[in-house]
């Protein structure tokens, strides 16, 4: 069954002439077609999957439980965006934690407490090498100083970042700088933006 003559249907050949005109919608066959001027042979244009992002949840969103529900809201809305989210405030240290502030001797316990913060912020560098993207929760009159540092860490990295600030005060050095220029630089530079309300995120 042949096709009209003025689509383009894209396949493994030449891109000559690429781009068509116009979206014209699918075939029968779920390939896209192109309206294209009438001389052009028809081709077939396969559909492709949407990349899934890797993204690193860099936030203070972990110390209260009165903010989990804020950390899902923003969560919920990497997800709709086809994000696999890494989120360090889902990791596996309440136990070991627990387990250090057991501990009688002060000596101890802080030397406990200093062999898991190590861990933590080994697999926090870990989650950062191994995504895509950071999102940054920088809420506040002043910005949280572990969310900044894997900012930044991450913008070193060549990984692109974004910001989240909710907060309608601006903090910066200078007016109209939300906060601190050297994290919006960091933000811009590596290819993301800040984002003003959870609904505007999009990756």
């Amino acid at each position: 069954m042949g096709m009209p003559p003025n689509k383009l249907v894209l396949q493994s050949g030449s891109l000559r002439d690429w781009p068509p005109q116009k979206y014209s919608g699918l075939d029968r066959t779920g390939h896209m077609c192109f309206l294209c001027p009438a001389d052009m042979e028809v081709t077939t244009a396969l559909k492709r999957e949407p990349r899934m992002i890797t993204v690193y949840l860099a936030s203070p969103l972990g110390f209260s439980p009165e903010w989990k529900s804020y950390r899902e809201k923003i969560k919920r809305r990497l997800t709709q965006q086809g994000c696999t989210i890494l989120d360090p405030w889902e990791g596996t240290f309440a136990g070991a934690i627990a387990e250090a502030n057991k501990i009688a001797d002060w000596q101890f316990r802080v030397a406990a407490f200093r062999q898991i913060a190590a861990q933590i912020g080994k697999a926090n560098e870990e989650m950062i090498r191994k995504c895509d993207a950071v999102v940054g929760v920088l809420d506040g009159a002043e910005l949280d100083s572990g969310t900044v540092s894997e900012i930044g860490l991450a913008a070193g990295l060549g990984k692109k970042c974004y910001g989240l600030r909710t907060d309608f005060r601006d903090s910066g050095e200078f007016d109209g700088l939300p906060f601190n220029l050297q994290v919006l630089y960091w933000l811009e530079a590596s290819g993301g933006r800040l984002f003003r309300i959870i609904e505007d995120i999009e990756l």
